[in-house]
C-alpha cells in the first residue's frame, strides 16, 4: 500500500531506499554533473569544470547519506554551505526535481511502495536542505544591510565634517 499522506519518514523507512539506490550512485553523480552545467549561468558564481564533477559528488554523497541516516540537521547545514557555493535556487530547484525523476526511473517498475518512500524521503531531504538554504541567505542579507548602514553612516559622518569644514572655511574668509 502506498503512503498516500506526506510525513517525516523514520531512518528504517530510508534504509532500504539507500540500499537500492546507493548502487547507482556514479549514474546520479554524472546526471548531476551534467545538470550543474547546464544550469552554469544560473549560479552566482561561475564554477570550474572540475568544481562542478565535485558538487555534483558531494550532492549525490549528501543525499545518499540522509537517506542512511535521516539526519536533517546535516542536511541543512549543507544547504547553507550550498549557498556559499553560490548555487542559485533556479538548480537547487533542477536538482530537486531530478532526485526524484532518478527515483522514479530507478524504482517505478520494481516497487511502488519503496518508490513513495523514496519520494517521501527526496521531499524530506529538500525541506531541510531549502531551510539551510534560506536561513543561510537570510543571514547574508542581513550582514549586507549592516554593512551598507555602517557605509552610509560613515559617508554621512564625513559629508558632515566636510561641511563643517566648508562652512568653517567661509566664516574665516
Amino acid at each position: 500500500m502506498l503512503i498516500g499522506k506526506r510525513h517525516h519518514l523514520s531512518q528504517n523507512q530510508l534504509i532500504p531506499v539507500y540500499h537500492h539506490l546507493s548502487n547507482y550512485q556514479s549514474e546520479l553523480n554524472e546526471q548531476l554533473s551534467i545538470l550543474f552545467k547546464e544550469f552554469a549561468l544560473d549560479n552566482r558564481y561561475t564554477l570550474h569544470p572540475r568544481m562542478i564533477d565535485e558538487l555534483a559528488h558531494e550532492e549525490a554523497r549528501s543525499f545518499l547519506t540522509f537517506l542512511s541516516l535521516g539526519d536533517t540537521q546535516k542536511v541543512f547545514k549543507h544547504g547553507g554551505q550550498i549557498l556559499n557555493i553560490g548555487l542559485g535556487t533556479r538548480t537547487i530547484l533542477a536538482v530537486v526535481s531530478h532526485l526524484r525523476k532518478f527515483c522514479w526511473d530507478q524504482l517505478n517498475e520494481k516497487d511502488l511502495q519503496l518508490l513513495d518512500v523514496a519520494l517521501c524521503g527526496v521531499d524530506q531531504y529538500f525541506t531541510s536542505y531549502f531551510e539551510g538554504y534560506m536561513t543561510e541567505f537570510e543571514t547574508q542579507i542581513l550582514s549586507d544591510q549592516e554593512q551598507m548602514r555602517h557605509a552610509l553612516s560613515a559617508a554621512l559622518q564625513r559629508q558632515s565634517q566636510e561641511l563643517i569644514a566648508k562652512d568653517h572655511a567661509i566664516e574665516t574668509a
